[in-house]
């Protein structure tokens, strides 16, 4: 059997013509004459080299490497067809235009069809049978050129032609012209190859569809993406669908994917595809002399509409293309509404930026590119006007942004494209501050609304009435989106008498394209403009500026109430928060129009409200440098206090917790002098934390039972439940792992009763990591596969990383080394994205050790160095234990003295703090000092680890159980 064709690969398509009548008329007795077809076939394609892909009842797919074999085969197997031995059966008369012998003698037997086409493959085998199989463009159109021809004609496509030798005697060449094949966008030059001995053969048309019954423009530039739009509208058409407007916002790209689909489907509508474009049209009788134009039909009767019924109705299964209809629709009722009643096998595809409204209807809402799409189109059109510009590694990233700041949408990438003649990719983002001064087109074919950015919305703007302008203004305020609610909280329409409700002219914005709505989760519906939209609509704001900010920012600073804060961590919280979670970009925006207005306490909740994100999901520093803009401006009492707090809360979480102590002791002290008893218990909840964090112990537990007395006292059930929680992990790491345990479980069943998900999700994962360090491993695996869940479910991304951190650590304890490796990578880039300094730390401490393990060390000690440089001075007992580990590379490279130095720097960083993690030390420590000679002091640091694990209860599957058996077995040697 030959190998399968790889790379460029011709393929051949055959079938019988009637086949299916065949089979009706012969019934079983069709079977021989197919059987000795097919063995024709099969001994051509192995004698001409060829690779049979599939056969499917009568038809063929064979693939040849070699394009002049494969039309050598076809050629042959025509002859042979003929000359073949068939039965008297086949020359029945009522068969005679599929099979038999013709009069003229050039006919014989069965008659087949045969098309070849040449283009790069994708080559996959198929999972069934093992034989190789075919996908890709090549295949679509290979496949199309067989099926266009007739039975005994084989047609090959240009780009087969073009391999075989033009002079060759042993084939007659017929030039068929240029065709369009059914659901392909481009046409295809076509011949007609027949063997010397049939060149008399004559053949009806070719079955693919008249070019002549088009008006559709010819493709002056390439066309990017939309095959998913291409197919769902397809969908839609030929599954009876006969009214689509596609809706879309001005430079989005619908009269192009109108006619590229229209081009597409030429072939399934006998009578024909027609574009009409109504730019210029304002008027019904501008309507009707438009559509005139497009069919090329003069309008001589006294009822223009009824006589293009009359016409359209004529032409049969017809695509009618309408474009810009927006400034007409008053009149779709008596056109497109008339036409679609008395035209039943007319289909209409109209381009808008506004609904017709009329019966029938359905819209195709089109979004802007998709971001790599887009960059493929500004790159094409780049290309186009400065023949020397290239993609380059370097300029890709910057064409991205450019794009990305452009909402992708078609007509502003096209025109940033034509720029690159006068600036480069990096210039031209630079000045995108000024986009509608720098997007304007410079083509002479271009109309005015074709040729700017702010030419395209325009013509939208021109087509509001005067509320509607004034909404869109007011509008213009919300960045990255608004809800309905905020919406109607900043449009303030009172000057309009005509007016209706926000709710209805939101609406009506929506119909026009110019905001779209977007429901990001079930239930939570908003409502966005894209970014040129939004500039455009900005610079026509200055008269109601200042008022429509204060609306803005009064409404986002409700975010920030106390009341609603505390809402945040009881039943439906976590959808609140999601809502939250949405509004950063108007947040950010609220804080600078209020600092700008003097508006202090504004400013402070709405950055509240975003620090409230933060802590769970990032962006630490913006959030830091507006808090402090507000500790500047002198804010007192208890905005001081949540203030504080607040910043305290970001300080620790990247690691400047000496900073963050000072901002907690101002708001603690505040607090006491105001008598705020929940915002005390609070401030002695977080400062206890930096007291572990720094080894005082005895300190930390202190706070922690007032700070748990505080919460009690005022019935702050969601304080009661952090203190008992940290107090659970406090006795965790002295290896109080029962104690730990009751603390956490009353922390969890607080948070359940309250409905405080994010909460639970926490304390879930903290009651894994002590049954995961009693080696109680399925329990473990349990509650931190449950942590995790809980942490996406909600959509904290700090939980999220630190339980695939945890997952990863219980993976590597159980030998599960891939796993483990690649749960630490997706907890290292969740926490060096949010910028968790100490956490990248742990994280990078545990991989190292995974890696050790591997036996690459290298990787190893870079990954250890690297945690201990960070952990140092945030988290010293996390530091000590990775420097245990790094003694223990040390050994291997010899290296003892340094070995004993980094085990004594760690012992002083761990003893009195983390019982747990000094066992662990321990016990590398005595395989230290084995290696170095000395059992003695090897045998004591054993003996001292032991004593630890029988204090704290621990098991032999624990980590530390582990260690203590790999320490032993190692000093019995």
């Amino acid at each position: 059997m030959p190998q399968p064709p790889t790379g460029t690969v011709t393929l051949v398509f055959t079938d019988i013509e009637g086949s299916t009548a065949l089979w009706e008329h012969f019934g079983a007795d069709f079977k021989p004459l197919l059987d000795q077809h097919n063995d024709i076939f099969r001994a051509a394609i192995e004698e001409f080299g060829g690779y049979e892909v599939k056969t499917e009842g009568d038809a063929f797919m064979v693939a040849f490497q070699d394009g002049a074999e494969a039309v050598a085969m076809c050629l042959a197997v025509q002859e042979r067809l003929h000359a073949a031995h068939w039965p008297e059966s086949l020359n029945d008369a009522s068969i005679a235009d599929w099979a038999g012998s013709s009069e003229d003698g050039l006919f014989r037997g069965l008659r087949v069809r045969m098309g070849a086409h040449v283009g790069p493959v994708d080559a996959q085998p198929d999972p069934v049978t093992g034989r190789m199989d075919y996908f890709g463009r090549t295949v679509n159109r290979a496949a199309r050129v067989g099926a266009a021809g007739h039975g005994g004609q084989l047609v090959v496509s240009q780009a087969t032609w073009e391999l075989l030798d033009a002079t060759a005697a042993e084939f007659v060449i017929t030039d068929l012209g240029e065709h369009a094949l059914k659901g392909l966008e481009h046409h295809e030059q076509l011949r007609q190859l027949l063997p010397a001995s049939l060149a008399g053969r004559t053949f009806p048309r070719l079955n693919t569809p008249s070019l002549r019954t088009t008006n559709l423009p010819c493709d002056l530039d390439s066309f990017f993406g939309r095959e998913q739009e291409i197919s769902e509208l397809q969908d839609r058409v030929t599954g009876g669908q006969r009214l689509i407007t596609i809706l879309g916002a001005g430079g989005t790209g619908k009269t192009r994917l109108g006619q590229r689909l229209g081009a597409m489907m030429l072939a399934d509508f006998p009578g024909g595809v027609w574009f009409c474009d109504l730019c210029e049209a304002r008027t019904m009788v501008g309507v009707l002399q438009a559509m005139g134009r497009a069919l090329e039909l003069p309008l001589t009767s006294n009822d223009p509409a009824a006589q293009l019924s009359n016409a359209i109705l004529g032409r049969g299964q017809v695509l009618l293309i309408l474009d810009n209809f927006e400034q007409v629709v008053e009149h779709a009722g008596e056109t497109v509404g008339r036409w679609l009643q008395q035209a039943p096998d007319a289909v209409f595809l109209v381009t808008s930026r506004t609904l017709l409204r009329i019966a029938g209807e359905e819209a195709y809402y089109l979004d802007p590119l998709p971001v790599p799409e887009a960059v493929n189109l500004f790159f094409d059109r780049a290309a186009s006007v400065q023949p020397g510009f290239v993609r380059t590694a370097q300029n890709e990233p910057v064409v991205e942004e450019i794009v990305r700041r452009l909402d992708c949408m078609s007509l502003a990438v096209e025109l940033a494209a034509a720029r690159v003649r006068m600036l480069s990719p990096q210039k031209i983002l630079s000045r995108l501050s000024q986009r509608f001064k720098l997007l304007q087109g410079q083509r002479r074919d271009q109309t005015a609304r074709q040729a700017t950015l702010r030419g395209a919305i325009d013509w939208s703007w021109h087509l509001l009435k005067a509320y509607e302008r004034a909404a869109m203004v007011q509008l213009s305020v919300f960045h990255g989106g608004c809800t309905l609610e905020a919406a109607e909280a900043v449009v303030d329409l009172d000057g309009f008498e005509e007016a209706p409700y926000a709710m209805d002219v939101v609406e009506a914005l929506v119909d026009h394209s110019l905001l779209r709505r977007v429901e990001l989760h079930p239930g939570q519906v908003r409502y966005r403009m894209l970014e040129s939209i939004r500039e455009y609509s900005a610079e026509k704001l200055a008269d109601d500026a200042g008022a429509a900010a204060l609306r803005h920012v009064s409404h986002f600073a409700s975010y920030g109430d106390q009341a609603f804060i505390d809402s945040l961590s009881v039943h439906g919280g976590v959808e609140k928060w999601k809502c939250v979670t949405l509004e950063l970009d108007n947040l950010v925006v609220g804080i600078e129009s209020a600092l700008a207005a003097g508006a202090t306490e504004l400013a402070l909740n709405c950055a509240l409200a975003l620090a409230e994100v933060a802590y769970l999901r990032g962006p630490f520093s913006q959030c830091l440098e507006l808090l402090e803009r507000i500790a500047a401006q002198g804010v007192a009492g208890l905005w001081r206090v949540r203030l504080c707090r607040a910043k305290g809360n970001l300080l620790a979480l990247v690691g400047r917790a000496s900073e963050a102590a000072d901002d907690y002791q101002e708001a603690l002290s505040i607090a006491r002098e105001v008598g705020e008893r929940h915002q005390e218990g609070a401030l002695l909840e977080v400062l206890a934390k930096i007291d572990y964090g720094q080894a005082r112990v005895e300190e930390a537990q202190e706070r922690y039972q007032q700070a748990l007395a505080l919460a009690r006292e005022v019935g702050d059930g969601g304080l009661s439940a952090v203190v008992l929680s940290n107090l659970g992990i406090l006795h965790r790491q002295q290896g109080r792992f029962v104690e730990a345990l009751e603390y956490l479980q009353q922390s969890r069943l607080i948070d359940r009763a309250a409905g405080n998900r994010p909460g639970e999700g926490i304390t879930v994962g903290n009651i894994a990591v002590v049954y995961f360090l009693q080696g109680q491993i399925p329990e473990a695996l349990e509650h931190f596969e449950e942590s995790l869940a809980i942490a996406r479910e909600v959509g904290n991304r700090r939980s999220e990383g630190t339980a695939l951190g945890s997952l990863a650590t219980l993976h590597h304890n159980r030998g599960h080394l891939q796993e483990a490796l690649e749960a630490y990578r997706g907890a290292l880039e969740i926490m060096r994205e949010m910028g968790l300094r100490k956490l990248v730390g742990i994280n990078l401490g545990n991989l190292g050790d995974l890696l050790f393990e591997q036996g690459d060390l290298s990787g190893a000690e870079t990954h250890l160095q690297q945690a201990i440089e960070i952990c140092d001075p945030i988290r010293p007992a996390a530091a000590g234990a990775f420097r245990g580990s790094l003694a223990l590379l040390r050994v291997q490279q010899g290296a003892i003295d340094e070995a004993r130095a980094l085990l004594d720097r760690g012992d002083t960083q761990l003893r009195g703090v983390h019982k747990l993690e000094l066992g662990r030390l321990l016990c590398k420590r005595a395989r230290v000092e084995h290696l170095a000679g000395a059992p003695a002091t090897a045998a004591a640091a054993l003996a001292e680890a032991e004593a630890i694990a029988v204090e704290i209860e621990t098991s032999d599957r624990s980590d530390l159980g582990k260690a203590l058996a790999e320490a032993r077995a190692l000093l019995s040697e």
